[in-house]
């Protein structure tokens, strides 16, 4: 029961009794000396914690030295931590393991190519140019102006952007470019947000489902696609809750404001006009979110983005030939391929033409001359 009341008191997840760290905590507690007291919270935040974070050097040691024989990606990460801080991650990438550096507050900085390349060049130095192959950024402006100045430096050095950031902008420029795209998710997004805005709604709707709908935020990848598909799960609850003489009571007692909006939202999930636009939606993006899924999985995926690409135009292109919006495929068919021009790196290249994959196993036996 003192366990407990040290995590609730801590606000310590329950979770942590999962962890290996924690149980081996307890066991040292336990076979130490009678009358044992826990080390003083300076003595923890200095002395001991420097002394951990020797160990964690000496852990990663070995991963290090797999850089220089089998090379590192530089990741880089920027975001904003719980006191709104912006802060910019380091990570390393190889076929052995990702690790992360370290992280840098940029508060009070502005984010321009020079300053990003200067942080970048001194992790460059870090791990030694030698051994690095790439660094992979996003899409920016500022990352586009980091390349040029790390290659002044650093010729042998790629900057790709990240695959994932880059398909999730075919969705955004989907988005601009078709208007009928734009308002289904407009009019989607109006739901979803006038359900879980409101607690009463919201009562009502889990009592007709089981599927909570997704409020999707902007930054995350593929966040038109996730919301409409649930949206889609999630028809039926939808209409039942909208249809509830209860709900229609609680309406009554609203302003007016809240009366207009609540009939508007009842006509559009009504509609069968928005689900059938809503289904055009997710049939013709399904092919980009599976690929956001497959690039961001684990594993190497660099030798098989481009096959993975011309796959995805291609299922785009079979579901375009009986869609009410095939007129539309020749223009969507230019913005993926002009995204994708974009990632048109040597080492994609590259990691394509060694994956073993794309050959048959005649070529494979056969040595080289």
């Amino acid at each position: 029961m003192k366990v407990m009341k040290g995590l609730c008191a801590n606000a310590i997840p329950f979770n942590v009794l999962r962890n290996l760290q924690f149980v081996e905590m307890v066991m040292a507690i336990n076979n130490g000396p009678k009358g044992y007291k826990p080390p003083s919270s300076e003595k923890e935040r200095t002395v001991l914690l420097d002394e951990c974070k020797r160990h964690v050097d000496k852990d990663l040691a070995p991963i290090k030295d797999t850089w220089f024989h089998q090379g590192v990606s530089i990741v880089l990460d920027g975001w904003s931590n719980v006191k709104h801080m912006p802060l910019i991650n380091v990570l390393t990438v190889n076929s052995r393991i990702v690790m992360f550096l370290y992280a840098d507050d940029f508060s009070g900085v502005e984010k321009t190519g020079v300053a990003i390349a200067e942080y970048l060049i001194k992790a460059i130095e870090e791990i030694k140019p030698s051994n690095v192959l790439q660094v992979v950024t996003d899409n920016d402006a500022n990352c586009k102006a980091v390349e040029k100045e790390i290659q002044k430096v650093y010729k042998h050095i790629f900057l790709p952007p990240y695959v994932v950031h880059t398909l999730n902008l075919i969705f955004k420029d989907f988005a601009e470019s078709f208007e009928w795209l734009r308002n289904t998710y407009k009019q989607g997004n109006t739901i979803v947000k006038y359900i879980i805005n409101h607690s009463q709604g919201l009562a009502m709707y889990r009592e007709n489902s089981k599927l909570e709908l997704l409020k999707v935020e902007k930054t995350r990848f593929a966040s038109h696609y996730i919301l409409l598909k649930r949206l889609l799960v999630c028809r039926e609850a939808l209409a039942t809750t909208v249809m509830l003489n209860n709900r229609k009571e609680w309406v009554k007692q609203g302003d007016e404001n809240t009366r207009k909006i609540s009939a508007l939202v009842a006509e559009t999930i009504g509609s069968y006009f928005l689900w059938e636009e809503v289904e055009h939606v997710v049939k013709i993006t399904k092919p980009i979110y599976h690929l956001i899924k497959f690039a961001d999985g684990k594993g190497p995926k660099m030798g098989e983005f481009y096959e993975k690409m011309d796959s995805m135009l291609g299922e785009i292109q079979e579901i375009m030939k009986t869609n009410k919006y095939a007129n539309c495929y020749s223009e969507m068919e230019t913005i993926v391929t002009a995204r994708w021009t974009k990632m048109n790196y040597t080492i994609h290249c590259l990691g394509f033409a060694l994956t073993p994959r794309f050959y048959d196993t005649h070529y494979l036996s056969t040595h080289a001359p």
